[in-house]
């Protein structure tokens, strides 16, 4: 009877403790729903299709005609050219080419982003290029993260970067 009631007793806590996570669980629950939802969900820009223009060279002259979007800094600009997502209201032009007729993986493969604080190895600038006014010219050192060069030579040495790897 003894070893009943200690059984009874025990199993009580076990299912007291087991319900005391039982909101822990519905937060589980519901953010593995929000996470499945997102993986389940379909892109807008099919980036691997072979649908739109190929274009073989980019000019450059970008125009943007009644674009409306939230945040229109630099990033979201960058965000709209490369198609990470397309503009609801209005066309954004490259070369007098309307971007959303345009392959997405022949754009982004004829446009080079150099970011304003571009990454840089330890090792030559010709070296960088490859993979100023500098006292070894090409063959200087630009040092760990390219702490020894100022910011516009890092950017033109990334802008190096960019031309010589679609050449």
């Amino acid at each position: 009877m003894f070893t009943v009631f200690v059984a009874i007793i025990f199993g009580s806590m076990s299912v007291g403790r087991a319900f005391a996570f039982a909101p822990d669980i519905a937060k589980a629950r519901t953010t593995t729903a929000s996470i499945m939802s997102l993986i389940e969900r379909v892109p807008t820009i099919d980036t691997w299709s072979d649908t739109g223009k190929n274009v073989n060279i980019i000019d450059g002259h970008i125009k943007f005609a009644n674009v409306h979007t939230f945040g229109c800094d630099k990033t979201t600009i960058i965000n709209l050219i490369d198609r990470f997502y397309d503009i609801t209201n209005g066309k954004i032009e490259i070369d007098a080419i309307v971007i959303s007729g345009l392959n997405v993986c022949n754009l982004r493969e004829n446009i080079a982003l150099v970011s304003q604080e571009p990454s840089l190895y330890d090792m030559t600038i010709k070296e960088n290029v490859i993979f100023g006014s500098l006292p070894d010219s090409y063959d200087a050192h630009v040092g760990e993260k390219g702490m020894q060069l100022s910011g516009g030579q890092k950017q033109r040495i990334t802008n190096c970067k960019s031309t010589y790897s679609k050449s």
